[in-house]
């Protein structure tokens, strides 16, 4: 249930990227899971994940890439390396935006 609001959530907002909020969900809950296990304390855990969540933001942050609507890389919407079949990826555009634009 808590990987389904992630990926609706990331998809609400970006329409991207939503497999790549599913992976790093996915890997923040495993890792805390396995902690817990061994003990650690659920607050401390809570706020590292927090903390750890705010730094990637500003990881992703200093890797965006200015667009403007209508002018989004071409690399964006190759989906397979063997063709440049750009089918399915348009209506995605009405959703993208100069503060959720990714390279």
């Amino acid at each position: 249930m808590l990987i389904q609001e992630v990926a609706t959530k990331t998809n609400d907002i970006s329409g991207l990227c939503t497999t790549t909020a599913i992976v790093l969900a996915r890997e923040m809950i495993k890792s805390g899971l396995l902690t817990v296990a061994f003990g650690a304390n659920l607050v401390s855990l809570k706020k590292g994940m927090e903390s750890t969540v705010k730094e990637l933001i500003k990881v992703l942050k200093k890797k965006t890439i200015p667009v403007s609507k209508g002018t989004v890389p071409r690399k964006t919407f190759i989906q397979n390396k063997k063709t440049d079949n750009l089918r399915g990826a348009y209506p995605k555009i009405t959703k993208m935006s100069p503060k959720n634009m990714f390279g």
